[in-house]
């Protein structure tokens, strides 16, 4: 096991008991929940407990979902999220070319050794048309623009996140973009 699977097995393993999925009012799943559509099948990158795709079910025929984490996955799974372990920094995405009609990467591009690679792989899932709701707290509006728009995204949607709920979640300012796979 590698030390960033070490890492985050303890993380996991420290959060303890599933107290069930919630998301907070204003942070950025919710947010990123708002901007998915209906669809047939979404990913989440970097799914930790599911708690996303749980709550995107409603919108989604099937929900999958990638994390480093097999504690993690151990609860997404039990919320029937169809997962796979992935550690992003060495494997590909363990998908057919264009099968997904959305991709949700949540505050996991920080986390990537090369995040254009992570892009490229996720255009290579990502249906043409497909939605791409990415977010971070480390990247800049234009440094996402310019990574999506060299793999083949149009940014549809561009947001800071800020509010009542922003200091509970973040500790410095943050931004989501949609885009779609043109």
């Amino acid at each position: 096991m590698k030390s960033e699977e070490r890492l985050y097995e303890r993380i996991w393993k420290k959060k303890g008991i599933d107290k069930g999925p919630k998301i907070e009012k204003g942070s950025r799943a919710d947010i990123a929940l708002k901007l998915l559509d209906k669809r047939d099948r979404l990913l989440d990158i970097g799914c930790g407990d599911g708690t996303l795709g749980y709550f995107a079910k409603n919108k989604y025929k099937e929900v999958y979902g990638v994390d480093i984490s097999e504690e993690a996955l151990k609860i997404a799974k039990k919320r029937d999220i169809i997962v796979e372990k992935v550690n992003l920094n060495e494997e590909k995405l363990p998908f057919e070319n264009d099968y997904f009609d959305a991709v949700t990467c949540l505050d996991v591009i920080e986390h990537v050794f090369e995040p254009r690679d992570l892009i490229k792989e996720i255009n290579r899932v990502l249906k043409r048309g497909g939605i791409l709701i990415i977010s971070t707290p480390n990247f800049t509006y234009k440094d996402i623009e310019l990574l999506l728009s060299e793999h083949g995204f149009e940014v549809l949607v561009k947001r800071g996140i800020f509010g009542r709920e922003f200091l509970k979640e973040f500790l410095s300012p943050g931004v989501i973009i949609k885009g779609e796979k043109i």
